[in-house]
């Protein structure tokens, strides 16, 4: 786990190690506890190492006998012990005994179809001399970050945006916010920055010729022949055996789900010494700590409860928005950051996570209750068009929503709750055209991948949009802000494989009554009733239970007038704008702060 970096001069001007450096220097969290670079004319990599595997030998970058390629990774590749024995037998020699060696070796065998051999999260950097090749990779489910700015002149990539906010003059974007406001979090390419993009899941930038393309790489389907439930067991305990692998202490975030539940009882099976932690929100209905408590116990596990109490609130937010490169208005940040900060204190690197669960296994109402479908259903039958349901809205966003709803809106209103039509009131009573323009020209060219209304579409679109934009960014930035690896064992592509490969659609994963049906049949002989049935909670801090002040942040940049405090004192007769002033006043803290 690290933090990477690099430039590439298309004009062939040689890189300067000094402003490689200041961009390094900037991720120092995400790796603590070494930094490496390379330089060779117009092209220059650099990282900082957080040592899980191969403490000692396996710090970057890595190049091979003949020094002509050269690697830097950020991640972890889990199966990279079967892959090693693997080239050990074909006469493959090492260096080291760690997993970044083991991809540059795979490449040196493989070229670029090495990607599909491997199992894990990354993002890597392949700098080949020979072919005067520059390859760099984003996992597929997109949980390490990679973000890169690029003009006719460079391309700069970096783990983080405050290594390119450091040496780049970058201005934030007013799309992004209202998409952020909207959303909870900047979609898909998006980022907080102007001619700042996130490379997707399955995306890799290659540069040959002097020539930049982004393309998407091939993906090898395994094939599981003979499949059974029993198998596919088999397949998820492996996932979260390999993810158990590390040179360093491992905890465990646990709350009373599915999910984290499987996870911790097969992590009892190979780790003796382990230790969990559960967040508190000293809140009866939404409260975890009292069953996850209860399962550790009968685990004999070393757990802690993580109280997160509403008059710390503002603290917090302070602490998380001021560490991190873009605003997060997921309130699961607030418990993942306390936890991993715990964790630190107690010596752990790396904290083992239940998400992706739901994304993979259909965890989410809308997964498996098809109700947009029976809605649109029953307009037809009536009689009544979609028009007749927005027309409070002026003539242009009208033409704009019609469009709209029949493409995405199911998708979007599920995810966004009353966002979105609290930014369509707001261009209303301002009759703000730049604001319309806006808004319409980002939310359709969010639309056009076009997810559709059906179960599986609503899947796919939470694996390529929510997940990694709202769940695994924000992960991933807390937990670094710490120095701490979070991992998330159900994000196995060989579990989507076979999800994919025998169809095994909604109507297989859950019904109306239970979710994630194919997790609660293959562990039901493994877990308590008390896990079995009990009631999807989230990661997620009760919102609305709180009642948390919001501080005038001015919002003239954005805005004409000072929409937060007009809100504010809306939101005494209407409860509905509770989490579109939390979005705000997240954004106006970390643009303080950045």
């Amino acid at each position: 786990m690290c933090g990477i970096c690099g430039i590439y001069n298309f004009n062939q001007k040689k890189i300067s190690k000094n402003e490689l450096k200041i961009m390094n220097d900037q991720m120092i969290s995400r790796g603590p506890d070494a930094e490496g670079y390379l330089l060779e004319n117009n092209f220059g990599m650099a990282m900082r190492r957080l040592s899980i595997i191969d403490i000692d030998k396996s710090n970057q970058p890595i190049s091979n006998e003949s020094q002509n390629i050269s690697i830097i990774f950020n991640g972890e590749i889990y199966n990279f012990i079967e892959i090693r024995k693997q080239l050990l037998s074909d006469g493959v020699n090492f260096q080291t005994n760690g997993d970044t060696e083991v991809i540059l070796k795979l490449y040196e065998k493989f070229g670029e179809k090495f990607i599909s051999k491997l199992i894990g999260m990354f993002s890597i950097c392949i700098f080949d001399k020979i072919k005067k090749k520059i390859l760099i990779y984003r996992d597929r489910f997109g949980i390490k970050p990679l973000y890169y700015y690029y003009d006719k002149n460079s391309l700069y990539f970096a783990s983080s945006l405050f290594s390119l906010k450091k040496v780049l003059k970058l201005k934030k974007s007013k799309d992004a916010f209202f998409l952020y406001l909207c959303l909870n979090y900047f979609p898909s390419k998006i980022s907080a920055y102007e001619d700042v993009n996130s490379l997707l899941p399955k995306e890799y930038i290659k540069i040959e010729n002097n020539r930049l393309s982004i393309q998407k790489y091939e993906i090898e389907i395994h094939s599981y022949e003979n499949f059974n439930q029993s198998k596919f067991k088999d397949i998820i305990d492996d996932s979260i055996n390999i993810n158990l692998r590390s040179d360093v202490n491992l905890g465990l975030m646990m709350s009373s789900g599915l999910d984290s539940s499987i996870i911790a009882k097969q992590a009892t099976k190979n780790i003796q010494d382990i230790k969990a932690y559960t967040a508190d929100f000293e809140n009866k209905y939404d409260n975890e700590s009292i069953l996850a408590k209860r399962f550790a116990e009968e685990l004999k596990i070393n757990h802690e409860t993580i109280k997160v109490n509403e008059n710390d609130v503002p603290h917090h937010l302070n602490e998380i928005l001021r560490n991190m490169d873009e605003p997060c208005a997921d309130t699961a940040i607030i418990p993942s950051y306390l936890i991993s900060k715990k964790a630190k204190d107690d010596g752990i690197k790396v904290l083992l996570s239940g998400a992706g669960g739901d994304e993979i296994f259909g965890g989410y109402g809308r997964h498996y209750i098809n109700f947009y479908t029976f809605f649109y259903g029953i307009l037809s039958f009536l009689k009544i068009k979609e028009h007749k349901l927005i027309n409070i809205f002026p003539y242009k966003i009208q033409n704009y929503l019609l469009k709209f709803l029949n493409k995405q809106f199911a998708y979007i209103a599920n995810t966004s709750g009353q966002n979105l039509g609290i930014i369509f009131e707001i261009i209303n009573k301002n009759d703000n055209k730049k604001l319309i323009d806006s808004l319409e020209r980002i939310l359709l060219g969010l639309i056009k991948s076009n997810f559709g209304f059906n179960s599986q579409s609503i899947i796919n679109a939470d694996l390529s949009l929510y997940l990694p934009d709202n769940i695994l960014r924000p992960f991933d930035k807390v937990s670094m802000i710490n120095s701490v690896e979070g991992r998330v064992p159900f994000l196995d592509h060989r579990l989507l494989d076979i999800i994919k490969s025998f169809n095994l659609d909604v109507t297989n994963r859950g019904s109306f009554t239970k979710n994630k049906k194919i997790l609660r049949d293959l562990y039901n002989k493994d877990l308590p009733e008390y896990i079995m049935n009990n009631k999807k909670k989230g990661f997620n801090a009760p919102l609305d239970k709180w009642k948390i002040r919001y501080e005038d942040h001015s919002s003239q940049e954005f805005f004409e007038d000072n929409l937060n405090m007009r809100l504010v004192s809306q939101n005494l007769k209407n409860k509905n704008y509770t989490n579109f002033l939390y979005n705000l006043n997240t954004y106006k803290i970390w643009a303080e702060y950045n």
